[in-house]
């Protein structure tokens, strides 16, 4: 269940952009190859929540044009009505990149069923050539 820490939303997103970092670094190989799986899984949800993260700046931005927390110091260049836009096109593009993640892992469980169906198929048919065999009169 997620937890709300509004008083840590910096420290937060400094933590995930270190382990995202990690796991850039550390994904140039998957040593484990049946991992990949669960790690395809994690990072679609991870990219949901960026999302999410985006389209909620995006309208905490919005009110803040609307004058509900901007005080006016930052000047007409960093005006927040500048920022929205970028947000909601991050937001787009999470999505996409969201809808990307899952066919990828829906595609990966797909092949990996294959496999094993594949295997599967094997061990029966080599059971079925040892029955065979051991029917055999000697």
């Amino acid at each position: 269940m997620a937890i709300n820490e509004e008083t840590r939303q910096l420290e937060i997103a400094r933590e995930v952009e270190a382990l995202t970092r990690t796991l850039a670094h550390s994904t140039r190989t998957v040593p484990n190859p049946s991992e990949s799986y669960n790690l395809l899984a994690e990072l679609w949800l991870t990219v949901d929540h960026l999302q999410q993260v985006s389209q909620q700046l995006a309208q905490w931005h919005q009110g803040v044009i609307d004058g509900t927390h901007y005080n006016g110091l930052d000047g007409e260049k960093y005006a927040p009505e500048n920022v929205v836009p970028f947000l909601h096109s991050a937001a787009i593009a999470l999505g996409e990149a969201y809808g990307a993640i899952g066919s990828a892992h829906s595609m990966a469980l797909l092949q990996r069923l294959a496999a094993v169906r594949g295997r599967l198929s094997l061990c029966a048919d080599q059971a079925a050539a040892a029955k065979w065999w051991l029917s055999m009169p000697m």
